[in-house]
């Protein structure tokens, strides 16, 4: 509600006013006020706006082409970097139909996620083109910058790709090296530049985010470190884990006769509802 149908921003594609303020989670003086700057995430929900109103189909649409143009460049980019072009698209792959994304796809405001991606692999990838081109490597990787910076301002997680970078060519690519500096550089500069921004808009890094938004936010150091480094892998078991029929959360034929198993009275409002019939 508050990134979208709630946002004044959103509704009057005020450009200045998208880059120049907080983005959204409530209005000043509200008890639910929590501001965040996503500038350019803000600035497609504006131009979503301006082109289908509130009609989720459009917002839903372009979030599945954005999905589907991050597969696409992550398998271009694991290519390059691993020269295996087949393991690069059945990792492409898997990462398309991993039902840890349907949050970043299905739910509107998860577009900031597919943005701020889209925008990190194609930064990475302008880096390997200036790798690959000498001829107007500068030129390369200042769009790398550019890309990287406008991620950041998509999303903040995006802040650490330059580190990834450096551990895959550490790990796979051709080493970390004084000739990689000045791709680092630039990667690091369009973190810095955003962030720079974002510290301005912001009067500061920002207001510490309340349980409802981060559970780990006031947790001690370790707490976080230990939950950022199970979350990945107990989403991963998850997702490949099937539920038991008519398990919380199940959905299909098989949840849908454990619902009627129980319960065949059109007073239960939940297989009464639309959706259990």
């Amino acid at each position: 509600m508050n990134a979208i149908v709630d946002n004044r921003l959103v509704r009057a594609l005020d450009l200045r006013g998208i880059f120049l303020t907080p983005s959204w989670w409530g209005e000043p003086g509200r008890a639910s006020y929590v501001p965040a700057y996503r500038p350019v995430t803000t600035l497609s929900f504006a131009l979503n706006h301006a082109l289908g109103g509130l009609d989720p189909l459009g917002y839903h649409a372009v979030n599945v082409l954005l999905h589907a143009a991050v597969c696409v460049l992550l398998a271009v980019v694991l290519g390059e970097v691993t020269h295996r072009p087949r393991l690069a698209g059945t990792a492409a792959l898997l990462f398309a139909a991993h039902p840890v994304h349907t949050e970043a796809v299905a739910s509107v405001v998860g577009r900031a996620e597919e943005l701020a991606a889209l925008a990190a692999l194609g930064a990475w990838w302008l880096v390997l083109r200036a790798r690959r081109y000498a001829r107007g490597r500068s030129a390369w990787l200042a769009g790398a910058a550019l890309a990287l910076g406008a991620g950041v301002l998509a999303k903040e997680n995006v802040a650490t790709i330059p580190a990834v970078v450096i551990a895959a060519d550490a790990i796979v690519g051709p080493g970390v090296t004084r000739a990689r500096a000045a791709e680092y550089g630039a990667l690091a500069a369009g973190v810095v530049a955003a962030l720079a921004l974002r510290t301005v808009v912001m009067g500061g890094i920002g207001p510490t985010p309340g349980p409802l938004d981060n559970v780990l936010a006031g947790a001690p150091i370790g707490p976080r470190l230990l939950t950022a480094l199970a979350s990945p892998a107990s989403a991963s078991w998850s997702g490949r884990r099937p539920s038991p029929p008519g398990a919380g959360g199940a959905s299909g034929p098989s949840a849908w006769r454990s619902r009627s198993r129980r319960c065949r009275t059109r007073s239960c409002p939940t297989c009464s509802s639309p959706s259990a019939r």
